[in-house]
């Protein structure tokens, strides 16, 4: 029950079923750019361990307040090419170049795999993002 029914005296009606959710403006929307990035290593690497492996990396590098408000989520990754997508808050695109760059190495069970991060293309649009994942 709403705060107006409540105090209202002539009728006890909800407005919880009439009442619409207001749409917010495009300017007060967060804005997202897709981070596509490519794994380069000598020995072969399972895209998806290392996929789950950078975000964890990312968010322990942002830390607390930065990591909440960079917004990170992974997208794709293709194991063929070596390359995924991260989503990122468009303030935090620098940051995450930054945090991606500082992975040196990636731990796999007991062996350590040494690995370099390229950035291949940013976008805010997934489509433009997919197409040069895939190529």
């Amino acid at each position: 029950m709403c705060y107006a029914c409540t105090f209202s005296t002539n009728t006890m009606v909800s407005h919880s079923a009439t009442t619409k959710q207001k749409i917010l403006s495009p300017t007060l929307k967060e804005r997202q750019r897709y981070v596509v990035y490519e794994v380069l290593s000598t020995s072969p690497v399972s895209m998806r361990q290392f996929h789950e492996y950078a975000m964890t990396a990312c968010k322990d590098m942002l830390g607390l307040f930065d990591g909440a408000g960079a917004g990170l989520l992974s997208v794709k990754y293709h194991e063929g090419t070596r390359r995924g997508i991260i989503r990122v808050n468009n303030q935090f695109v620098d940051k995450l170049k930054v945090c991606l760059g500082l992975i040196k190495e990636y731990r796999a069970g007991p062996t350590v795999i040494s690995c370099t991060i390229k950035i291949v293309f940013v976008s805010g649009l997934m489509n433009k993002a997919k197409t040069k994942m895939e190529g």
